[in-house]
């Protein structure tokens, strides 16, 4: 159970830093007035491959033996990537008020 405790402990480490990653990144793109979508692609892929290689050998201790897996975790998170962008769009969209 110790074990599960301290694995559960470095997931929220690295989450949390993924997050400061994005965040980070997608504002910096912003200030130099790169598109709001692809500030956000970016940033979000880039929080995805440093989660991806930082759970996988500090959170999980795993080793790889090929690429098999980040190809599967590429398509997981386009796809969440994707869904992110989509679920943005109405938020953005001017909203026209009642008369």
């Amino acid at each position: 159970m110790a074990f599960l405790t301290a694995e559960i402990k470095r997931f929220l480490i690295v989450g949390t830093i993924t997050v400061l990653i994005d965040l980070t990144t997608y504002s910096s793109l912003l200030m130099l007035d790169v598109d709001t979508y692809l500030a956000k692609g970016v940033s979000f892929n880039i929080g995805a491959i440093f989660a991806f290689f930082a759970n996988q050998r500090f959170t999980f201790n795993y080793q790889p033996e090929g690429n098999s897996r980040f190809i599967l975790f590429l398509i997981l998170y386009v796809t969440t990537l994707i869904l992110n962008a989509v679920s943005y769009t109405p938020l953005t969209l001017p909203t026209t008020p009642y008369v």
